[in-house]
């Protein structure tokens, strides 16, 4: 994750949108594009010395072979060595604790990110196709999520990519990532409400003796959207 930080208050249950956006082309084809859409709802409570998040997801998957239901769930504990994940069982990767930004950040690291106003470097692991990113973070201004006051950092990174990817093993690639986005965090709880985050690899197949080019894009919106707590509570 790209910031991490200490959140000790419990919060009552949130809820999101979220859509994604895969792309694979090999050569001049396109392999696959999946589209996704659903909803979550992101649980908060205290178990044992740790903050407990838990999120459930509901969305569809729509690709060439048409629209199905899903179903995806994480958990994750902050304890005081940071956060750990207890339950990934999120294979489309759409959940708002399976992203590059931590879910909550404590309010002095949020007061520092809404007075930040030069480019700082960071390093971090790639979202999806592992391997390590190099870039910046930088205040990104700020507005309502959701009628909510929040701060927002934007974010640029590259690295390269040598390998199978994790859920593409047959997809072994020499190449480089991209990742770009901006995340909001809430004023006063500094609550994750809105992230919208895009990873570019191109690179060539390895085992292909003609150098065929590989262009894979993973794109995802999640934002807060309380409006959507009737509907879960009539499940």
């Amino acid at each position: 994750m790209l910031l991490t930080a200490a959140a000790t208050a419990t919060q009552p249950a949130e809820f999101y949108s979220v859509t994604g956006d895969d792309s694979f082309r090999i050569g001049a084809q396109t392999a696959s594009h999946t589209t996704y859409a659903g909803t979550e709802r992101l649980a908060l409570a205290k178990h044992d010395d740790a903050t407990r998040y838990t999120v459930d997801a509901r969305y569809t998957r729509t690709d060439v072979d048409g629209i199905d239901a899903a179903q995806a769930r994480f958990v994750q504990d902050l304890t005081k060595s940071g956060f750990l994940d207890r339950i990934d069982d999120d294979p489309d990767q759409l959940t708002v604790l399976n992203q590059p930004f931590a879910i909550q950040l404590d309010l002095p690291t949020l007061h520092d990110l809404a007075h930040l106003r030069s480019q700082v470097p960071f390093e971090a692991n790639a979202p999806i196709a592992g391997g390590l990113l190099h870039g910046t973070l930088q205040y990104g201004g700020s507005g309502p999520v959701d009628g909510v006051p929040c701060i927002g950092v934007r974010f640029e990174a590259v690295g390269d990519v040598h390998g199978g990817l994790p859920d593409h093993p047959e997809i072994a690639i020499d190449g480089a990532m991209h990742m770009g986005g901006t995340a909001y965090y809430t004023q006063k709880t500094a609550l994750l409400a809105a992230l919208t985050v895009r990873l570019t690899i191109d690179g060539t197949l390895r085992d292909r003796k003609d150098l065929t080019p590989v262009h894979i894009v993973y794109a995802r919106t999640i934002r807060a959207d309380n409006t959507l707590r009737g509907s879960w509570a009539a499940l």
